[in-house]
C-alpha cells in the first residue's frame, strides 16, 4: 500500500511539474522593423522598432529571438550602413517577402531597388543568420509562400524553432 501511495505521489508531482513547465513557455520575442505583421498568436509577440532605434540600441538583439524586417523598410534597411547591422546580429533577420532575397541587406553596393529579383521569387521569407567565426559563414533558409498569411508565419516560426 505504501508502495501505491508513494507511486501516486511521484506521478501526480510528475504531472504538476509538467503542466507547470508547459504553462511557463514563453511566446517568440520578435523585433520588426516596419508594419507589424497582420498575424496574431500566442507564440509570439511582435515589437516595433525603426532601423535606428535597433542600431542604437546593441542590447537590444539580446532581447529577442529574431528580427523581422518588413517590406516597407527594405529600401531603407538595403543602405550600405546597416550591412554590418545584419551580419554582426545574434539573432536570425527574417526578411518578410523580398523578392530580392537577404542580398541587398547583406551585400555592400546593392540598393534593393536596384537589384534584380531573385529567380525564383515566390518565398514569403527568407531567414539570414551569420554565423561568423573561422568559417565566416552564413546560413539562409527559404519559406515557402502560400496563399494564407497565417499559415506562412506558423511555418516561418517553426523553422525559427528548428534553428536556435
Amino acid at each position: 500500500m505504501l508502495k501505491k501511495s508513494l507511486f501516486f505521489s511521484v506521478l501526480v508531482l510528475f504531472l504538476l511539474a509538467a503542466c507547470s513547465e508547459a504553462e511557463g513557455t514563453e511566446p517568440w520575442k520578435a523585433a520588426v522593423i516596419g508594419k507589424l505583421p497582420d498575424f496574431s498568436d500566442e507564440t509570439v509577440d511582435f515589437s516595433s522598432y525603426s532601423l535606428k532605434e535597433w542600431t542604437e540600441d546593441g542590447s537590444l538583439s539580446d532581447q529577442y529571438d529574431a528580427l523581422f524586417v518588413m517590406p516597407d523598410q527594405f529600401a531603407e534597411a538595403s543602405q550600405d550602413k546597416y550591412v554590418s547591422m545584419f551580419k554582426e546580429s545574434s539573432v536570425p533577420a527574417v526578411f518578410v517577402k523580398s523578392e530580392k532575397r537577404h542580398l541587398p541587406f547583406v551585400t555592400e553596393g546593392m540598393d534593393y531597388e536596384a537589384t534584380p529579383d531573385a529567380a525564383k521569387a515566390d518565398y514569403f521569407a527568407t531567414i539570414y543568420e551569420w554565423t561568423g567565426g573561422e568559417e565566416n559563414r552564413e546560413d539562409v533558409w527559404y519559406i515557402e509562400d502560400t496563399e494564407d498569411d497565417s499559415a506562412n508565419y506558423q511555418h516561418l516560426l517553426e523553422k525559427l524553432a528548428s534553428i536556435q
